[in-house]
Parts: structure tokens; C-alpha cells; sequence
């Protein structure tokens, strides 16, 4: 939380790869050193030291992927990147089962961490973001070299860009100026504004009921290491689903209905007699299994309703705010304290409720990333804040 704002500052500032890389190297070294703790007060000052560094790791992951691809790439792309990190938490895991000491385990993530600084060194910096804050050359070279490899001609595949980047040249140096005074600009328009303060509440109603839903869940009987693997391979299939959704019902549909049919989901448990336990868990794992898939959208249309040089600011910013909710949810038990059915309530109204602010939300399937603040703005402009879905032809 108090890592993940620096973080997008950092990274529309200096570059995704740049921000990438010193995050995942100093998390990995202080998760090492966190492996040699001699008192409670080092852990613990390692553990907040690796969460301010490895908060915005993720995030930078996906945009870098979302920002190499056409808009007809990017809800694979970006669902495989979540399939990965479901993956992840999966082999997390197994290698829990396997090394039962907690400081080798540390040392093995974290070492495995540096490892795999090795490959992130030759990764390129995303071209978006290079033309963003004009630096063309760069950018020429890095498409240049994908080309080569793809077997691709560059000169009719960059002819276009130099055109476009050449006579907004002095737009977009004005915008790269100072990423603070973009991010300032931004908030001043009174469009874009409003987007951040509903895809912020969005963020915070997501993960306040996910992590609701899964602390208010009677606890699973069964080997520990198991179920917490098999936690990370559930949420598999649940990336499919935002897979298929995107494709078939858009950006905002799917991120309104799911987040409905969450607070659905929730409100039904409360009529679901005591002697049937199966349909009750069922509806909490269909509640949980719904409500990630409005995380995985959600990732998608923040990345996609903002600017370049300030798309990776905003996104953590939404994140940021969205953990509060992280925050809230381990206080919901204690309302059972006073009314059994008043945590699923709550998760209900705030899950139906965000669902249909969603509905505010622009389009944005398969336009074009936007680049400036005048492209965000104008993003959605021909569609109304529940007209249909019409993404351009």
C-alpha cells in the first residue's frame, strides 16, 4: 500500500524495465537477508521492506506484456499473465511441502528470484512508453530487433509510426516533461477524474469482497499445503472465463456482470436453509470464483482507460486505493458478532453496487491504447455512460 503509488511514479518516470528490475533484485536480497533474522523486529522490517519493493512487480509485469501487443492481443496476453501468477501461488505450495524450514524457504524463493533477473536484464523497454517520453531511436531499435526475429519488414511496419510520432512530437514531449505534472493535469480533468474515482471503487469493493469471502469461509479440513495449492490452480479456470468474456461481452459488461452477479451470489447464501451446507459452500466458491474474474478485468480496463506516460501511476493508484479494502475485510467477522447475516449482506450491496458504477465505464474493446490525455478523454465519447457496447470497425 505504501509502496505500489512510488512505484507507478517510478515507472512512468524512468521506464517499466528500470522500475522492474531494481524492484525484483532488492526484494529478492532483502528476502534473502529476511532469511537470516536474529530478532522479530529484523523480519519485520524486511517483510515491510520486500512488500514496499515487490508491490509493484506484478503491476509492471502486466503492463510491460499489455503495451508489446495490437488490441487484438491483448486479452490473451494479458490472461496468460494471470494464469502464470495463479501458477505461481500453486508452485508456492509444493515447494512449501517440499522445504518445511521456513529460512531455506525463503532463501530458495528469493534466490530462484535473482535467478530470474538474469532474463528480465534482456528484456526490452516497452515501446509505448519510449515513444511516450520521445525517445524514438530507442523505440526504432527495439521494434527493429523483434522484427528481425518475427522475420518481419520493418520499414512498412514503422513507416506509420514515424509519421504520427514526428508531427506529435511537441505534444508529447510537452506531456513528458514531468510525469507529476501529467498525473496533475489528469486530475484536473474533470472526465478523466470521475473514470479514477469509479475504477478506484471498483478496485476497493473487488478485493474488500474476495478477501471477505475467503476470510469468512469456514476453514478447509485436509493437508495445508494441498489446499493452497490447489487455491492457486482454481483460479485457472476463473481466467479462462475472463478470457472468454472479454471476447464475447466486452470490457464493461463483463466487469459490471460479474461483480453483480457476485453481490448476487452473496445475497443467496442468507436463503439457503441450515441443513444445506453443500449449496452454502457452493455459492461461496462460485461468489469467490466470480469476483476474481472482476479482479482479472479490472487490471485490463485501468490499463486501458488511461495515458502511456501515466497508465502505470494510475493503475497502482487504483490499487492502492483498493487495498483498503484488503484492509477492511479481516473486521468483517466481527459484524457476525452482532448479526449473522450481516458480513454476506454487506458483501452483497458493495459487490451490486460497484457493479453497476461500472457501467460508467468507456468501451474499450479493441481501441487503440491511448497516448495522450486528449485520446483518453475522448475515449468512450460516442458511446455514453451505458450505451452499448461498439468497439470501432
Amino acid at each position: 500500500m505504501v509502496g505500489m503509488p512510488l512505484a507507478g511514479f517510478l515507472s512512468d518516470r524512468f521506464g517499466r524495465k528500470t522500475l522492474l528490475m531494481w524492484s525484483w533484485v532488492v526484494a529478492s536480497v532483502s528476502g534473502i537477508v529476511q532469511s537470516f533474522s536474529v530478532n522479530f523486529t529484523m523480519f519485520l522490517f524486511f517483510e515491510f521492506l520486500n512488500a514496499f519493493c515487490s508491490g509493484g512487480v506484478y503491476p509492471t509485469c502486466f503492463l510491460l506484456a499489455l503495451e508489446f501487443v495490437g488490441p487484438q492481443q491483448r486479452v490473451l496476453v494479458t490472461t496468460l499473465v494471470g494464469m502464470f501468477y495463479s501458477s505461481g501461488n500453486a508452485l508456492m505450495g509444493a515447494l512449501a511441502w517440499a522445504v518445511r524450514d521456513w529460512r531455506w524457504l525463503l532463501r530458495a524463493v528469493y534466490g530462484g528470484g535473482l535467478v530470474f533477473a538474469i532474463p528480465l536484464w534482456f528484456t526490452p523497454e516497452s515501446v509505448r512508453w519510449l515513444v511516450a517520453v520521445g525517445r524514438l531511436e530507442e523505440a526504432d531499435a527495439v521494434v527493429a530487433r523483434v522484427a528481425a526475429i518475427n522475420k518481419v519488414t520493418v520499414e512498412e511496419r514503422l513507416s506509420g509510426v514515424h509519421v504520427k510520432t514526428k508531427e506529435s512530437a511537441e505534444s508529447k514531449s510537452a506531456e513528458s516533461d514531468g510525469t507529476l505534472k501529467t498525473i496533475i493535469s489528469l486530475f484536473k480533468s474533470r472526465t478523466l477524474l470521475l473514470r479514477f474515482i469509479t475504477c478506484a471503487l471498483c478496485w476497493l469493493a473487488s478485493f474488500f469482497v474476495y478477501y471477505g469471502l475467503l476470510l469468512n469461509t469456514v476453514t478447509l479440513s485436509g493437508d495445508q499445503y494441498l489446499n493452497f495449492a490447489l487455491s492457486g490452480l482454481v483460479e485457472i479456470p476463473s481466467n479462462l472465463l475472463s478470457l472468454w468474456l472479454q471476447y464475447n461481452a466486452g470490457r464493461r459488461w463483463s466487469v459490471a456482470g460479474t461483480l453483480v452477479v457476485a453481490g448476487v451470489f452473496c445475497l443467496a447464501i442468507q436463503g439457503v436453509p441450515a441443513d444445506l451446507q453443500w449449496l452454502v459452500v457452493a455459492l461461496y466458491i462460485l461468489g469467490r470464483f466470480t469476483v476474481i474474474n472482476s479482479i482479472n478485468l479490472m487490471y485490463v480496463v485501468t490499463a486501458e482507460m488511461f495515458p502511456t506516460n501515466v497508465r502505470q501511476s494510475m493503475l497502482n493508484y487504483c490499487m492502492t486505493v483498493g487495498r483498503i479494502g484488503i484492509v477492511l475485510a479481516p473486521q468483517t467477522p466481527l459484524l457476525a458478532t452482532v448479526s449473522e447475516s450481516l458480513p454476506l449482506t454487506l458483501f452483497g450491496v458493495v459487490s451490486l453496487s460497484s457493479g453497476l458504477l461500472a457501467l460508467l465505464f468507456p468501451e474499450t474493446t479493441g481501441r487503440p491504447l491511448p497516448e495522450t490525455l486528449e485520446e483518453a478523454e475522448s475515449m468512450g465519447a460516442d458511446q455514453g455512460c451505458c450505451g452499448p457496447c461498439r468497439p470501432p470497425t
